[in-house]
């Protein structure tokens, strides 16, 4: 700041003085201008003061000539001469008074010039003064609000660490309330570190969760060790479920494999069929073999059955109906993909306290039995395929294929002998 008042200073100190001479050489130019007049009326004054004079001789002289040759008296002439000069003094003394007058109004220009110019020079001062005391002011103004924004920035560094003493001497505050200040920064930096710890322990929870250790959890909202127990046992029924449903799968796609080759015996393990059922299946696949052989098509194609060619099949007495419940892989993967979407987000909302441990356990068990409805529902909804024979040989389905699924269906209690042979009957004869 002293580099900046004192280029101030210097700046309007040059700004002064340039004006002041500025305002001196236009004095001086017009006082000598007056001078010059001056000088210039006293010459004109003296020739017409030496004009005068040597008219007035002339004149004297012939008028002394003129009355000489009238015969005119000495005293005549002597009076004569009187008058004539009373009459140049007379005319000199007119000249120098109209000098006089001239200098004295020369005298009184010089006089308001030299009031005009202490006037503007005072004028100029005070201008200058004023703009410099401005511009000093401006810079103390800078400077300040430069020294409030080094404190303010310097404070609230110091409050993002809890120490408030700068804003106490920054707004005047008292020792209590920079006092409250710190303790409520303390408060929050406390909630701050107990929801990050609860976030540390519910990630924690989650993660055992994930392998069936559910003992974080019961210490994060307080479980019982039963609601633990019961938690933990639900996740092996669960594991035990999905590896049963994969091993299921593995299973039923050996099966499907085998029957593609006329080897039905996976099927009837997997399904529970009698060796009865199991020979249907296969006395229908030899006859669909038998009539495809010139095509050369696998087993199960949509091509197998062409022209007006009636084929007959074995009519297989059924046994009767195990107590099997038909499994659909597919449908029983989707419900548990669903079931275990819901469980997850239940588990979300117990992690983040929108619901109570209790209310998770009755809402698990809602979802759980809901699963087992849906399940029962789509197994029950997938034995319907035969209502329409005509519309699924028309739609490309084979007589091999449809007597087929008729046997398994049948092997599976999900049609009635009755149904079997009416359904068969309609197969042989379309």
């Amino acid at each position: 700041m002293a580099n900046q008042k004192e280029l101030i200073e210097k700046m309007y100190g040059s700004n002064l003085e340039s004006t002041k001479q500025q305002l001196t050489q236009n004095y001086n130019a017009n006082v000598s201008a007056l001078d010059q007049q001056k000088a210039d009326n006293a010459k004109t004054t003296q020739q017409k003061l030496n004009r005068t004079a040597v008219e007035a001789e002339r004149n004297r002289k012939n008028y002394a000539e003129m009355q000489n040759a009238n015969g005119l008296s000495s005293g005549a002439m002597a009076q004569a001469r009187l008058a004539q000069d009373n009459q140049l003094q007379s005319d000199m003394a007119t000249i120098r008074a109209a000098q006089q007058t001239a200098d004295q109004g020369i005298a009184m220009e010089k006089n308001l010039l030299a009031q005009q110019f202490q006037s503007a020079i005072s004028k100029a001062q005070a201008d200058n003064d004023l703009q410099k005391a401005q511009q000093l002011y401006k810079l103390a103004q800078q400077e300040d609000e430069k020294l409030l924004q080094k404190q303010t920035q310097a404070a609230n560094t110091m409050a993002a660490v809890g120490d408030y003493s700068l804003y106490g001497k920054l707004y005047g505050l008292t020792d209590d309330q920079t006092a409250a200040l710190t303790n409520q920064y303390q408060k929050e930096q406390n909630k701050e570190t107990e929801a990050l710890e609860r976030q540390k322990q519910a990630a924690a929870a989650e993660a055992m969760a994930s392998v069936g250790d559910y003992s974080l959890f019961g210490q994060l909202y307080g479980l019982t060790p039963e609601q633990v127990n019961a938690l933990n046992s639900q996740y092996q029924k669960d594991v035990s479920a999905q590896t049963q449903m994969q091993e299921l799968a593995k299973q039923e796609a050996a099966a499907k494999l085998m029957a593609a080759a006329g080897d039905f015996s996976l099927y009837g393990q997997l399904y529970g069929l009698a060796p009865q059922q199991i020979a249907a299946l296969e006395s229908a696949y030899r006859a669909e073999n038998a009539t495809t052989s010139g095509s050369g098509s696998n087993y199960g194609s949509s091509s197998d059955y062409s022209g007006d060619t009636e084929y007959q099949y074995e009519l297989v007495t059924p046994p009767a109906a195990p107590e099997v419940t038909p499994v659909d892989t597919s449908l029983v993967m989707d419900s548990q993909k669903s079931a275990a979407e819901k469980v997850k987000d239940l588990n979300y909302a117990m992690q983040t306290g929108q619901i109570t441990p209790n209310e998770y356990l009755k809402k698990w068990s809602e979802v759980n039995a809901q699963n087992e409805r849906q399940k029962a529902e789509e197994s029950a909804a997938s034995v319907n395929y035969a209502k329409d024979i005509p519309a699924l040989l028309a739609n490309g389905m084979s007589k091999g294929e449809l007597i087929r699924l008729l046997n398994q269906d049948m092997g599976s209690g999900l049609i009635t002998t009755d149904e079997y042979r009416k359904y068969w009957s309609m197969v042989n004869n379309y």
